[in-house]
């Protein structure tokens, strides 16, 4: 019985590993992406730091325990997972090495599928603005309902003189309060004469839900339809514009729905070719371990409305040659390219939108 019981000490200790690898994942996740507590305001480095000692100790004596149970082990002549393991992969060093790689990829991807989330959304909150933009008292505000029960919400400018409305899918650290907050800072000075409509993705602002592909992208419908029925706008004069990753979510828009006219400002092939630019391994069976693929080279060919497509030679973030692609892939194309900007001075430059008002009128 006493034998058993080392085994069995044995397993629960290689659940546990496992139990708080995930919790810490899981934590590391919520710290970031939680929602409203004291971690959004920390740096990512000092998140992952502090939950990493935190994690350390029970890890510390996780593996103290399996050392004296190992011990235990080989003076009773006891043969656990581990001593089972290692006594027939002793003899076959390929094997062995073999084992360490396919236990080093699973642990990556598992790490991967957790996590990657991170590196792509970046939800976050502004109270302060919020209230700034309710109290300007001119600004329509957003509350949309989905099927599922998730609420989106957002602010729009509508005036019954201006003919063309845009609704605007930004970047992945955009909020809608923020942007109209600015916007209302420069006298609406950009997009002078249109209605303009932007609402937080899920998770951001005060739009509920986790950002993912999927909810994104049902939620950018719910946008459309909706706007599409609002006093004041004319249906038929809907311009679908985003920016960054808001490219992915209006190409998904421009594919699913008829719209007036399609702006891509830095828009990218897939975010899977975004990721191999930084770290070349989602390649073949990799490329699953990416949830978030919003593929717009596969959409661009599907939109027949005209489409504007804006892009610096000099952005850091999505690089250039993923845009020229979406330009040669697409049909019914008018692109802008800058020489000098980086990715977040784009939507600064004069000429956009200059270039974006004469694209739309």
């Amino acid at each position: 019985m006493k034998k058993n019981w080392l085994v069995i000490f044995e397993i629960i200790i290689y659940i546990g590993v496992i139990l708080i690898f995930n919790f810490f994942l899981n934590d590391i996740y919520v710290s970031i992406r939680g929602y409203k507590n004291y971690f959004n305001s920390m740096p990512l480095d000092f998140i992952i730091i502090y939950k990493t000692l935190l994690y350390f100790i029970p890890i510390l004596i996780l593996i103290i325990l399996f050392k004296l149970i190992i011990n235990k082990q080989k003076k009773t002549g006891i043969n656990g997972i581990y001593r089972l393991i290692k006594k027939i992969l002793k003899p076959h060093k390929l094997v062995s090495i073999l084992v360490i790689i396919v236990s080093i990829v699973l642990l990556f991807s598992y790490t991967i599928i957790n996590i990657h989330d991170l590196f792509i959304y970046f939800p976050t909150d502004a109270p302060g603005a919020e209230n700034i933009v309710r109290y300007e008292g001119i600004y329509e505000k957003i509350n949309i309902i989905s099927d599922d029960g998730n609420q989106y919400n957002g602010w729009a400018l509508i005036d019954e003189s201006n003919t063309e409305t845009i609704i605007y899918y930004g970047g992945n650290a955009q909020l809608s309060a923020v942007f109209f907050m600015n916007q209302n800072e420069l006298k609406w000075r950009d997009y002078q004469g249109f209605n303009f409509v932007m609402v937080d993705y899920p998770g951001y602002g005060l739009s509920s839900g986790i950002p993912n592909e999927n909810d994104i992208n049902e939620m950018s419908l719910s946008v459309y339809d909706y706007v599409s029925k609002m006093k004041y706008v004319d249906s038929s004069k809907i311009v679908v514009m985003g920016f960054s990753l808001g490219t992915g979510v209006a190409s998904y828009v421009g594919s699913q729905r008829n719209v007036y006219k399609l702006i891509l400002v830095s828009p990218y092939t897939s975010l899977i070719d975004v990721f191999n630019a930084r770290f070349p391994v989602f390649y073949g069976p990799f490329e699953l371990l990416i949830k978030s693929k919003f593929k717009t080279i596969e959409r661009i060919e599907n939109i027949d409305s005209d489409v504007l497509i804006i892009y610096s030679l000099n952005d850091e973030v999505i690089p250039y040659r993923f845009s020229k692609q979406v330009v040669d892939k697409g049909k019914n194309i008018e692109s802008l390219v800058l020489e000098e900007e980086s990715h977040n001075n784009i939507l600064n430059n004069e000429s956009v939108f200059i270039k974006i008002s004469e694209f739309i009128r």
